[in-house]
């Protein structure tokens, strides 16, 4: 266990070390795993659900609604209940990345703020990414996500990266480290384009 933390937090080192070219598009070719043992899901009483928390975006609130992140936005923690995909973790990403469905206009989501209920953006949702894995050991998950990725400018790095990894850490593990197509590198570099 000693080990493997080591290593976790060596390779994390190394990688953060690497992420020092901040290119617009990320991830090309997907692949990611990890030898982590994914943790069971805790499901709601409705059948096939999960009440988790989902990152939502309000443009410009100042940390007025949640905690403020680049270029004055807000990053809102949700009561979400969404279909289970594996752990809570899992299934709170996957609902995140899932473009289809705006959770919050149907009424899967309660807002902090109902008169702002058509303020909270989920601009991850746009970005066709996929949830390759998430595995949890303890306090720690390993996100791994799919596709390619292209910002459309400054602000919205924070944005994703909060929305993904505030995600992942509202519904159990303290540390997170997600990867883009296999690549923790990839998924830094977006994080370096701070707003």
């Amino acid at each position: 266990m000693f080990r493997a933390s080591v290593r976790i937090l060596a390779s994390a080192g190394v990688l953060a070390l690497a992420a020092c070219g901040q290119p617009s598009t990320y991830g090309v070719s997907p692949s990611a795993s990890s030898s982590a043992t994914p943790v069971a899901s805790t499901v709601s009483s409705a059948p096939g659900t999960v009440d988790v928390k989902l990152g939502y975006v309000v443009s410009g609130d100042d940390g007025k609604l949640g905690t403020k992140i680049g270029c004055g936005d807000s990053l809102v923690l949700l009561d979400c209940s969404v279909p289970v995909h594996g752990s809570a973790v899992e299934s709170a990403i996957t609902a995140l990345l899932d473009e289809t469905t705006d959770l919050v206009a149907a009424g899967k989501c309660r807002p902090t703020d109902a008169g702002a209920k058509e303020s909270y953006m989920n601009p991850i949702g746009t970005k066709n990414l996929s949830v390759t894995s998430v595995n949890v050991v303890g306090n720690a998950a390993v996100v791994a996500l799919a596709g390619q990725l292209t910002l459309a400018g400054v602000c919205e790095s924070p944005r994703l990266t909060a929305q993904v990894e505030e995600t992942a850490k509202a519904n159990g593990p303290k540390a997170v480290e997600v990867r883009l197509n296999g690549d923790a590198a990839a998924w830094e570099n977006i994080g370096n384009e701070r707003g």
